[in-house]
């Protein structure tokens, strides 16, 4: 099959090619290397989800899954710097072809990989919070948390490649020329692995959405205990101690049946050590597995918006 690929590209106009090498070695730097980045300022940045994986599989998952799209913005970024050295000029200059080779695959990369973090929330939706900003804005605010890292590996590879000028057409006529069966191998077997590695990725995660998106029924099983709450958001001059401090400002979630006891303890501001039976406490509902669980909710709040996002369980 990479032989089949290889002899198709090479009947291609030299004008849409790059060199190989090249291409590989900065697709995998920046998608692993801005990948490993993208993902420590997720798990610093946000509290772990139920379900969300650990570090380093979150990392090597999402980094293969842009594979693609990272490579596809270094194709056009090697063809994008050739094209503008060469009305430029300045095809002779080492330093400027790398330096303009780092920018401009450092910027593709940073709007590709965004990009693709759109599509992520879409997949793991149950490791994402909310967002209530637009889409736009946060293609933006991607882009500018990955640009400078891709910026910083582009330049790397770029810098290490410079004498090879890897932003020049390739040797195409090689392509279809038998080398040495370990390379020939070693390169189809690197080709297969980028391209198929993130196919059957997205082919797991699919499978795993349709499992999940199949509920617990419709919307419960029939043989399914039932547990209904009625939960209230709403404003509490909250207690925060036996010495009168308090928040006037406070937000609570709370059972609808502990509102009046709610609003008592609020009156009386007395608060006892450890919370034990203070009404004025974080809410918790409890239900055992294989319970179906019904939630009335009510924003009875007036400083905003707020609701309810369970994670990790399939809900409606």
């Amino acid at each position: 099959m990479t032989d089949r690929l290889i002899h198709a590209l090479s009947r291609q106009p030299v004008t849409r090619l790059v060199r190989p090498f090249a291409a590989f070695l900065l697709s995998l730097v920046v998608a692993y290397g801005g990948g490993l980045w993208l993902t420590s300022v997720h798990h610093v940045g946000a509290a772990a989800s139920v379900g969300q994986p650990g570090f380093v599989a979150h990392w090597l998952r999402d980094a293969t899954l842009v594979l693609p799209v990272v490579m596809f913005a270094v194709w056009v970024g090697l063809l994008a710097t050739r094209r503008v050295l060469s009305r430029s000029g300045a095809e002779t200059s080492v330093t400027i072809g790398a330096s303009l080779l780092a920018m401009v695959v450092g910027g593709l990369t940073a709007i590709g990989t965004s990009a693709f973090g759109l599509l992520h929330v879409v997949l793991f939706s149950g490791e994402h919070a909310g967002h209530e900003t637009s889409l736009v804005a946060q293609l933006v605010r991607g882009a500018l948390i990955a640009f400078p890292v891709n910026l910083i590996l582009a330049g790397a590879v770029a810098a290490i490649l410079a004498r090879r000028r890897p932003w020049d057409a390739p040797q195409v006529l090689a392509w279809r020329v038998p080398g040495r069966g370990a390379t020939r191998l070693a390169f189809q077997g690197g080709l297969a692995v980028m391209l198929l590695a993130p196919v059957v990725l997205f082919a797991q995660v699919g499978t795993e959405r349709a499992i999940a998106d199949s509920g617990p029924g419709a919307p419960c099983p029939s043989s399914a205990p039932t547990k209904l709450f009625s939960v209230q958001a709403i404003n509490v001059d909250i207690p925060l101690n036996r010495f009168g401090d308090h928040d006037p400002e406070g937000v609570m979630y709370a059972l609808q049946s502990m509102v009046p006891a709610v609003r008592a303890q609020e009156a009386s501001r007395h608060v006892t050590a450890g919370l034990r039976d203070d009404p004025i406490q974080p809410l918790v509902v409890r239900a055992n597995m294989g319970d179906c669980v019904m939630i009335s909710f009510q924003n009875k709040a007036k400083d905003g918006p707020f609701g309810i996002h369970i994670d990790g369980l399939a809900f409606d």
